[in-house]
């Protein structure tokens, strides 16, 4: 289901959108029928241009693109199971990420967070179902709300929580030096 009016303020105040088709996962500019980059930010728009572009039937979604400033997304994939329960990975994130904005996919099998602090990363997709990102990557929005939550929120901990779970190879490793 989609319904953008539930996108949190924040988000709609950065100049960070752009739009997407049905059939494709390629960020396309919301002004111009052309590709837009996760990294240009000159091929992004306003919300309100990429919310007319797809309100006037130019494209089917709208995207938010990730781009380092404080604003850190996780994807899980197959988030949900059969009798529409949360999976334990997606159980695990969700009291993790407790108090912010949470949307499903357009699939609506996928979790889409959105959390302020940082990672020690761009972004990582570690091949079990979880991604995360900071820069250079969007995620197609619904503004389908998971959880009640209208903001996002500010909750390094969880973040170092994840990235400690479910992507150790990010950590620092010790090294030791023999003589």
């Amino acid at each position: 289901m989609i319904n953008y009016d539930n996108i949190p303020e924040e988000l709609r105040r950065l100049n960070q959108w752009v739009c997407a088709n049905d059939d494709s996962k390629v960020p396309m500019q919301a002004n111009r029928p052309y590709p837009a980059s996760s990294t240009n930010p000159a091929t992004w728009a306003s919300f309100e241009d990429a919310l007319w572009a797809v309100e006037h039937g130019y494209y089917d979604y709208l995207g938010f693109v990730f781009n380092d400033n404080g604003i850190v997304g996780i994807d899980l994939d197959d988030a949900i199971c059969d009798f529409q329960l949360f999976t334990p990975v997606a159980h695990t994130v969700l009291n993790l990420c407790q108090g912010t904005y949470v949307e499903y996919s357009k699939s609506g099998k996928g979790l889409h967070f959105f959390v302020k602090g940082d990672i020690p990363f761009k972004g990582k997709n570690n091949l079990a179902g979880v991604e995360m990102y900071k820069t250079a990557r969007f995620f197609i929005m619904t503004g389908d709300k998971a959880e009640p939550y209208d903001h996002i929120k500010e909750n390094q901990y969880a973040l170092d929580q994840i990235v400690e779970k479910y992507f150790p190879e990010t950590r620092e490793r010790k090294t030791t030096t023999v003589t």
